[in-house]
């Protein structure tokens, strides 16, 4: 009983760090609680306790503050859901056992010495998150929610390691399907954060796919992008009330770049196009305010459209 109590309490405490954002303690709470389930043979116990060890060391990760602690923080990340996997497969939890294989592949995308390890890596992520969603129960939307918002993200992750035209089609049309599926979930059960990743998947892969589409004088591309812009409208108003900064710094900046883009891209009116200007870099200097080192892609991609905002 002693032993549980003093388990439970470095669970809470580790909560506690979470909540303040102190990912890199949370992540040495987790480790100690991880040690103490395994030292009992508690094995599904520890396997939770694992998963939100590589959870903490993922999101210490995107604050590192050097390349050298990032990468530490991320291979510690890639260890633990290891290490969660391999406990959930004993405990008979297949889903449970399945998500963490997917994430160990996803973080080891993030830290690859290559393109083509990278994109190896994230595309095998995005088949084993789909694998994930179907284990979980169709009872249980909050899983799915959240496995299909990390296979969106594994398959935008892919895409930027490609260069072959056709691949990059296929591979964003199908994680935009992803992506709008795991967003319209995340909404209904009220998961900001797999609203965030969701968006940001979207937007991402259809950016991506701009590059290489004819899609200016396009109709039914117009409309598309109109249809994720309002669903970066409503993933604001979703995110009142939200305190996690990398969940509004990624909101905040997807909805200012997309509201940037189609005043520029679709808007013939002058007016109209400045008020989708203003109110896109309104949101992104809102979203530079939430910038904590994460995020840094993103971030740059606010300050160009500051910067183009200057030209003559």
């Amino acid at each position: 009983m002693v032993k549980e109590k003093r388990e439970a309490a470095l669970l809470e405490k580790a909560r506690v760090e979470e909540k303040g954002y102190n990912w890199v303690e949370a992540a040495r709470l987790y480790k100690q609680a991880a040690k103490a389930f395994l030292g009992k043979k508690m094995a599904d116990e520890a396997a939770g306790a694992y998963k939100k060890l590589g959870y903490a060391c993922y999101r210490g990760g995107r604050t590192a503050e050097t390349t050298e602690e990032y990468r530490k923080l991320n291979r510690s990340a890639v260890k633990a859901y290891k290490e969660a996997a391999k406990l959930f497969k004993q405990a008979g939890n297949r889903p449970e056992e399945v998500e963490c294989k997917a994430e160990m592949l996803f973080v080891s995308g993030s830290i690859a010495a290559s393109v083509a390890g990278a994109k190896k890596a994230f595309s095998q992520a995005y088949e084993v998150f789909i694998e994930s969603s179907e284990h979980y129960s169709k009872d249980d939307q909050e899983s799915l929610a959240r496995v299909l918002s990390r296979a969106a993200i594994a398959s935008a992750g892919t895409t930027t390691c490609c260069s072959d035209r056709r691949e990059i089609e296929q591979l964003s049309r199908k994680g935009r399907d992803v992506a709008d599926k795991a967003w319209k979930l995340s909404k209904d059960v009220g998961d900001i954060q797999s609203v965030a990743e969701s968006l940001a998947a979207e937007v991402l892969l259809s950016m991506v796919e701009t590059f290489i589409v004819p899609f200016r004088w396009n109709e039914r591309w117009r409309e598309y992008f109109r249809k994720v812009l309002l669903k970066a409208d409503e993933s604001l108003k979703l995110a009142e009330g939200c305190d996690d900064p990398l969940v509004l710094e990624t909101i905040y900046s997807m909805a200012g770049n997309y509201n940037c883009f189609f005043g520029f891209q679709f808007v013939e009116d002058e007016k109209e196009q400045r008020e989708y200007g203003d109110k896109g870099l309104g949101l992104m200097e809102k979203a530079l305010v939430f910038l904590r080192t994460f995020n840094i892609m993103m971030s740059l991609l606010n300050i160009w459209w500051f910067m183009a905002t200057k030209l003559p």
